[in-house]
């Protein structure tokens, strides 16, 4: 049974043990077996073309021998490993696009190449008889649950075994066979500690098999919780024998899975996904922590070094494997908090990532996007490429493997599934450079080492992919903002305090005690909205006083906020997280306008996840240990900045679609333009200030839509064509625009008494044009 260890990383031990024996090389015995192989071979109907012998007597050409240190026989390449001899995977993955597929059996290039390379490895393994006696195939009944068993069983380092080889079922024979080189299998030539569960392997091919074993091992168990989540589980369907698959030998045999239950891992035992469902490997949470943990530490042994030559099997077995995917989805997750406390998963899933990126023969497993499985029927069932339908449900042909159409698209590669837990990683440990005494704590040092480690892995794996940070060569100004979204909708900025509204600052500088951890969570909050924020929210913290914060919002589409840009001020108060923020609202104008009967004139944001409006369900206010900042802001965007404000007026919820609505909505398009577009491009202050990236950036990218949207206004809106201030002329000359404001401003007109605002608008941004 396996046990539950922790896998802290990387530092899992490796260490030789002294050659335990060296087979005797009877060159006249080889001779002679190696002419009875050849007989048998050939009336193989199955290996009846193509297929080289497997010569012992002459096999004298050195190769590596895998990892690990200590004595033993250098690795002699055989017929047997020429014959599994493929053209490698990477020759022909990269730019792959899917290809138009008339049948079930025909895949992208990338993908059939590996199935190719997994069966012709399989053909050749299950092939293999005894080295002694050479009458039994030593794989004829096969069980790879009972076989990976007796790994969990040998933890004593002084009980040697070999996790490569399989004893001859003849028990006047006996012998043990090495499944990789066909030999003898020699002890203490390459060993390694997998967290408790010793391993020791004769040779590269060797090694290769033992992958086989722990990758069919985790697909078993990833099917079985597949089903379970869609409860299509068939516990009775039978099961096929691997050898009688390839052959066509009807005898009874354990085949895989066999009925044979270890605890821990559940065996196969399911038919496939319904056809056009993904599969989801999120679905269970931290329930398979331990069975993908464990898995991944085996695996991460198995791997060959970089300076050694990856077989195409190997490529291929990794390539179409769940495993990939389970590292896919959990990479995915935005959450550095989230990702903590699993830490001991989490290194093992980027330890597997590291290993792979480092090996030139392997990296485009992590650099390179894949081809997403609607189902699978495990890497057992693809290595012998089984069609039967007691084994797969579904339409004729082949169906182990069914991959998503061109149009669905591409699942990222690895390294672009943890680049959003890379940025957040840059930004934690930033906040903690500058407040290094508030990631002391053992919490805080955990986050910071996982921080680091995520963020050193991605920048040694952007060195061989794609540059995802380059700013697109486009005219599409969509995805030039988008992009410029993506990269800077976070920052920590120096002295941005001096930015907020002064009672706030005050506030901030009075402020004498702080919970324990409290601007740690803050930085990491901040951290994970660097990936989290929906488009159009911006924040910016001050480095040193992470609990100090800006935003700004952009007004969604479809409402009267529409293209204007809408500041508010953040002050994480003593109690934080216990007690929710204290949230400013800074657009007003000069504290002269309202936006909204939820955003005041005095700055006020009256909303229930702020605990500053009593009404609304307990679900709606702030709740210690799960509210965040960015929930706060998402909510002020989605919930206040909506279609209809009269609607957030209490008993006015009915009054949507009347002349009073009307009224409503055409007041705040025309403040709007006048205090959230105008003044952005007018005011210096606003304009060169702490936002003046953003809002360069913003109408570089979207002047042609805000002016769409102003004119399309403005045919039906006399408010903007005439727009009259709420307060008297002498505080706006005064206060707003500075002396003389009429002449900084000579593209607007005044019609009525007012101001015309589209013209003002066209003039700022082209001109008058």
């Amino acid at each position: 049974m396996m046990q539950d260890y922790d896998y802290a990383g990387p530092s899992s031990g490796r260490r030789g043990r002294a050659n335990k024996g060296k087979e005797k090389n009877d060159r006249d015995v080889a001779a002679r077996l190696q002419k009875e192989l050849d007989r048998d071979l050939d009336e193989e109907m199955h290996f009846s073309a193509g297929l080289g012998r497997l010569d012992l007597s002459k096999g004298t050409e050195s190769a590596p021998g895998g990892r690990g240190k200590g004595k033993g026989r250098a690795y002699t390449s055989t017929t047997k490993d020429r014959f599994m001899e493929s053209k490698p995977l990477k020759s022909v993955h990269k730019n792959s696009k899917p290809t138009k597929r008339s049948s079930n059996t025909e895949y992208p290039e990338p993908v059939g190449q590996a199935l190719k390379d997994l069966q012709k490895w399989a053909k050749a393994i299950f092939a293999t008889k005894c080295r002694k006696c050479q009458t039994a195939y030593l794989m004829k009944d096969f069980d790879v649950g009972q076989y990976f068993a007796s790994w969990m069983a040998k933890r004593d380092p002084k009980d040697a075994f070999s996790i490569c080889s399989v004893v001859c079922p003849d028990q006047a024979c006996g012998a043990e066979t090495c499944l990789g080189c066909d030999r003898k299998p020699r002890l203490g030539k390459n060993t390694a500690t997998a967290n408790g569960l010793e391993l020791d392997w004769c040779c590269t091919g060797g090694a290769v098999f033992a992958l086989w074993v722990v990758l069919c091992m985790y697909d078993e168990e990833e099917l079985k919780i597949q089903s379970q989540s869609d409860k299509i589980v068939a516990a009775n369907t039978p099961k096929p024998n691997m050898f009688n698959s390839i052959y066509g030998n009807q005898q009874k045999g354990t085949g895989y899975g066999g009925g044979y239950a270890l605890p821990g891992f559940a065996m196969f035992s399911s038919g496939l996904r319904p056809t056009g469902a993904r599969l989801n490997f999120q679905q269970v949470g931290e329930k398979t922590d331990d069975v993908t943990k464990n898995m991944l530490a085996l695996a991460i042994e198995l791997l060959p070094e970089a300076h050694r030559e990856a077989h195409p099997a190997l490529c291929a077995m990794i390539q179409l494997s769940l495993l990939q995917d389970k590292a896919g989805s959990l990479l995915r997750n935005d959450s550095l908090r989230n990702v903590t406390p699993r830490g001991n998963l989490y290194y093992a899933v980027f330890e597997w990532v590291n290993r792979l990126g480092k090996h030139p023969d392997l990296q485009y497993l992590v650099c390179d996007e894949r081809y997403p499985k609607k189902r699978s029927a495990g890497i057992q069932a693809l290595s012998i490429g089984d069609t039967r339908d007691d084994i797969n449900s579904g339409p004729a042909g082949d169906r182990a493997l069914v991959l998503c159409d061109s149009e669905e698209g591409m699942d990222p590669s690895l390294f672009g599934c943890m680049s959003n837990l890379a940025t957040q990683s840059s930004n934690v440990i930033s906040a903690a450079e500058a407040v290094s005494g508030e990631f002391k704590s053992r919490s805080g040092q955990d986050i910071l080492t996982i921080a680091r480690r995520i963020r050193g892995i991605h920048k040694s794996l952007a060195k061989k992919s794609r540059d995802p940070q380059r700013r697109p060569q486009t005219k599409d100004k969509a995805t030039v903002w988008q992009w410029y979204h993506q990269h800077y909708r976070v920052e920590f900025v120096p002295n941005m305090i001096s930015f907020m509204r002064s009672d706030l600052a005050q506030a901030a500088g009075a402020l004498s005690y702080s919970k324990p951890d409290r601007v740690r969570r803050i930085a990491v909050e901040i951290a994970e909205m660097s990936t989290g924020l929906p488009p159009n929210i911006f924040v910016r913290a001050d480095e040193a006083r992470p609990d100090c914060v800006k935003s700004l919002i952009v007004g969604p589409e479809g409402t009267p906020y529409q293209g204007g840009l809408f500041e508010f001020d953040i002050l994480c108060g003593p109690q934080y997280p216990d007690q929710p923020p204290i949230v400013q609202f800074r657009t007003t104008g000069g504290g002269i306008v309202n936006f909204n009967p939820n955003l005041y004139a005095n700055g006020k944001v009256c909303l229930s996840l702020l605990n500053t409006w009593h009404g609304g369900s307990a679900e709606e206010k702030w709740i210690s240990g799960k509210s965040t900042l960015c929930s706060v802001l998402v909510s002020i965007q989605a919930m206040i900045l909506c279609d209809h404000p009269i609607e957030n007026e209490p008993g006015f919820e009915n009054y949507v679609g009347t002349p009073t609505s009307q009224l409503i909505d055409h007041k705040l398009q025309a403040r709007t333009v006048n205090y959230a577009i105008l003044d952005w491009l007018r005011v210096p202050e606003m304009r060169n200030g702490l936002w003046h990236d953003v809002v360069k950036e913003y109408f570089a990218a979207n002047s042609h839509g805000v002016l769409a949207t102003v004119r399309r206004w403005a045919s039906q809106n006399q408010e903007i064509m005439s727009f009259r201030a709420s307060i008297q002329p002498e505080y706006l000359m005064g206060s707003v625009f500075g002396a003389r404001a009429m002449d900084m401003l000579p593209g607007m007109r005044v019609t009525g008494g007012g101001f015309n605002l589209l013209s003002q608008l066209e003039h700022l941004l082209h001109g008058g044009r």
